[in-house]
């Protein structure tokens, strides 16, 4: 607090201090914290909870931070999405789809997420082509925001800001998740799916789709977007017809469009925008991106 209230310090720090705390409700004495930590409607399926908060990746933070300190232009790991709630002050958001390479989006030496904003952000306006995808948006205390899997973010604080974020894996971006986790950690990718097997017997055998999936080509093997939406339906006889495949699609549509939902209601002060159509996402519907009003 003392960096952040003292003249000459975070108000003229070339890089202002963005302080990430992943232990802020499991820390002795923070107890309170974790009883007031409440993880919104949309966002509470949490499947790597089954493999155990010992073994689990780091997936929430208490983030803190004076004006100009933010995140640079990123993706979340091991494809997983995110929800993030300001409790108190102002940040603005820039997102792009994954189809977008990151040759384009962020240059070398621009790891800062000020310098981006300030720098590279005013160029990428100049494309038509990014200026059509970008969804860019203003979260204010109490709005929560929902970041999908594989989207390029950036965000930068307006002022002194406050917020809690929790990135997470749920049925809907499950084939995602699984390519990455079983790519980047494949002990713990094996734990886990002996836990989903257990727990939800119909979660292993999706992964058995995706993996059978990925073996015909029929997965982006870098992003583990699914292009054959028949893996979500259930194992049925060896031929399925098209019909099938159009009902499992819709499926996986209106699952993703439950993900894709902000919390608009526990927010407040956000709108619904829906994207272009041609940014829909192999294998999921229309997303949902919130914009303050």
């Amino acid at each position: 607090m003392q960096y952040l209230q003292e003249p000459g310090q975070a108000d003229v720090d070339d890089s202002p201090l963005y302080m990430f705390d992943g232990n802020f409700a499991t820390r002795a004495g923070s107890s309170s914290m974790e009883d007031d930590y409440r993880v919104p409607g949309y966002f509470r399926e949490d499947l790597f909870s089954l493999v155990g908060e010992e073994r689990r990746p780091p997936y929430r933070w208490l983030v803190f931070g004076p004006a100009r300190t933010g995140a640079s232009l990123h993706v979340d790991p091991l494809g997983t999405s995110a929800w993030n709630t300001v409790l108190y002050g102002t940040k603005r958001w820039v997102l792009f789809p994954p189809h977008i390479k990151k040759e384009r989006l962020k240059p070398r030496g621009y790891g800062e997420s000020a310098k981006w904003f300030a720098e590279v952000l005013p160029r990428l306006a100049e494309d038509p082509e990014l200026a059509a995808a970008r969804v860019d948006c203003i979260q204010g205390p109490g709005d929560t925001l929902f970041v999908p899997g594989g989207w390029w973010h950036a965000a930068l604080n307006l002022e002194t800001t406050c917020a809690v974020t929790q990135n997470y894996a749920c049925q809907a971006n499950l084939a995602r998740v699984w390519r990455h986790t079983r790519l980047a950690r494949p002990k713990m990718a094996a734990k886990w799916l002996a836990a989903l097997r257990a727990a939800r017997a119909e979660l292993g055998d999706l992964v058995d789709r995706v993996e059978y999936a990925a073996k015909r080509g029929r997965l982006c093997a870098d992003e583990g977007d699914c292009t054959d939406h028949s893996i979500y339906s259930s194992p049925s006889s060896s031929s399925s017809s098209d019909s099938d495949a159009s009902s499992s699609s819709s499926s996986e549509s209106s699952s993703s469009e439950s993900e894709a939902a902000s919390s608009g209601s526990e927010g407040g002060g956000m709108q619904q925008i829906e994207l272009p159509a041609g940014l829909q996402l192999p294998g999921m519907g229309p997303l949902s991106v919130p914009r303050r009003q």
